[in-house]
């Protein structure tokens, strides 16, 4: 993907398919993860793009 991802990000990103919370401080690459993730998920047909909402608060 052209990302520096640390091995817990990585993690993350492969994690099986269920909810999920990421935790950390700002700057850390949470919404990198996040995106990352549905790129992952969705490239490798684990499910559809219409099947994602992605939230984040800031």
């Amino acid at each position: 993907m052209g990302l520096d991802l640390s091995d817990e990000q990585i993690a993350a990103i492969t994690a099986p398919l269920e909810p999920g919370v990421i935790v950390a401080g700002a700057g850390s690459g949470k919404t990198t993860v996040m995106a990352a993730r549905v790129v992952w998920l969705v490239g490798t047909g684990v499910i559809r793009a219409e099947q994602v909402l992605g939230l984040t608060f800031t």
